[in-house]
């Protein structure tokens, strides 16, 4: 309602990014989805990666993540995210080691130069106080 409604909290939909986590509003397993200028609500997780291994999206793994994540390899923070995301109805996520394929150059400096965009564009952004 106070989205909708309300002067000052009215959110304006902007373009999602490139790539993003649906995150399974309906008990499905989230997935890595590639956008075509949808406009939709999105969420962004900001987080240190931290020592332990990070389940990153790479060249390999690219169509495997399009039908669906790994939930048993997943960060704990990711796991929170996508739950928060979903109990928020909030059906899409932004994380930049998914998001981004770590192993491919191009995409990654392409990515990488519109993460002010995509931070400042989403709905909210979930902070991990500790990864």
């Amino acid at each position: 309602e106070c989205d909708e409604e309300h002067n000052n909290c009215n959110f304006d939909l902007m373009p999602l990014p490139t790539r993003v986590i649906n995150v399974g509003l309906d008990g499905e397993t989230p997935f890595l989805w590639e956008t075509d200028g949808e406009r939709e609500w999105y969420a962004t997780l900001s987080y240190c990666w931290g020592k332990l291994p990070q389940l990153k999206t790479t060249k390999a793994r690219l169509e495997e993540f399009k039908k669906g994540l790994p939930m048993d390899e997943i960060s704990l923070t990711t796991a929170d995210a996508i739950e928060i995301c979903q109990k928020l109805s909030i059906p899409y996520l932004w994380i930049d080691a998914l998001c981004i394929i770590q192993d491919d150059e191009d995409d990654w400096q392409r990515e990488a130069g519109r993460m002010c965009d995509i931070y400042s564009s989403s709905y909210i952004t979930i902070a991990a106080a500790g990864s």
